[in-house]
């Protein structure tokens, strides 16, 4: 398995059987009217990526650093789309009317076989609503994550933003195996504190360094309990709702 980064939660993974998906493919202009890639993606890679035809892309979920009609552009409508089977048709909706015509809809927790050459995939819903670990309050389905086996066996986790804690990591090395790779968030990629309008200067500073290391050493013991043998660390853990919100 190779695993190439393109940029923010764009991947190229290309399997032993040469089979090539795509993740979150987000690395031409803006998304949300004033968000750039940051560092920017080359332009030779970007034509890269665009002219290799993928086997299949997987779309985390709705927001559009990860679902981005304009980096999605040129990818041929028929290629197959990944997706989690969730509790609402908006994210199916929003790539339908992209055009696409192939999006496999996936229920969470079950092995999946990806084409016909042995690779398979299992997606889970979100774990948490929020970057404290607290269960959702919210009654729809947004981040998902992607769990990989490729047909050699080696294995691939991608958290996404999806907030994990080290009792998830823990059931998802026992259930499907440790991880050779995994990508897991190590910052939130909420507004808090810097939007907060009501904290001065200092409060700002002081609710940052509690929220770093929080986060940081969330980071580690998810680390320590998926044992993967690599780890990419991501800016990620979107605040979804409930307290910490």
């Amino acid at each position: 398995m190779r695993f190439r980064y393109i940029a923010n939660a764009c991947f190229e993974i290309t399997l032993s059987t040469g089979e090539v998906l795509l993740t979150d493919p987000w690395f031409e202009g803006p998304c949300q009217q004033t968000w750039w890639n940051f560092p920017p993606a080359p332009e030779a890679l970007k034509a890269e990526v665009w002219a290799r035809r993928p086997d299949l892309i997987y779309i985390s979920h709705l927001h559009h650093d990860h679902l981005h009609p304009r980096t999605l552009e040129p990818f041929a409508r028929d290629i197959p789309i990944l997706i989690g089977k969730m509790n609402t048709p908006n994210l199916r909706n929003a790539l339908s009317s992209l055009g696409f015509t192939d999006i496999r809809e996936v229920p969470f927790e079950t092995e999946t076989p990806l084409g016909a050459k042995g690779a398979k995939a299992v997606l889970f819903r979100d774990f948490h609503g929020n970057t404290r670990g607290d269960d959702t309050q919210v009654e729809y389905d947004l981040d998902t994550s992607l769990y990989l086996t490729d047909a050699d066996g080696t294995r691939l986790f991608c958290a996404v933003d999806n907030t994990i804690m080290p009792a998830d990591a823990e059931r998802i090395a026992r259930q499907y195996g440790t991880p050779d790779i995994a990508q897991v968030p190590y910052a939130s990629a909420s507004l808090f504190p810097m939007a907060m309008t009501d904290y001065d200067d200092a409060a700002k500073l002081k609710a940052t360094k509690a929220l770093r290391a929080r986060t940081s050493a969330n980071f580690r013991d998810v680390f320590l309990a998926l044992g993967a043998k690599r780890v990419i660390p991501a800016g990620g853990e979107y605040v979804l709702g409930g307290p910490a919100a």
